[in-house]
């Protein structure tokens, strides 16, 4: 009996088509992964600005108000002063 010469399942034309679609498979993971984590970078990208923008409003009340109180501050002092110069008038007359 004759051993018959076991053949290859898959020629090598066969084989370099299947390398192909593989490479391409592989592709075409890899770009979905790229997409999802771009996907994620601007949704990161989007909640920081969010935030600073939140930060932003809140830096310029805060300025506001600082600019408002220093106008009070100086209306006060400028007030107490010329109290003062009357109070100094009145005792040196």
């Amino acid at each position: 009996m004759e051993k018959e010469k076991e053949q290859p399942c898959m020629n090598q034309e066969q084989l370099e088509g299947l390398e192909k679609d593989i490479r391409d498979g592989i592709s075409m993971i890899v770009s979905v992964k790229h997409y999802y984590e771009l996907d994620k970078s601007i949704k990161e990208l989007q909640n920081t600005m969010d935030y600073l923008r939140v930060v932003v409003k809140y830096l310029k009340f805060d300025l506001e108000a600082t600019h408002r109180e220093n106008e009070m501050l100086v209306k006060m002092i400028q007030e107490n002063n010329h109290g003062k110069e009357e109070n100094d008038e009145e005792t040196q007359a």
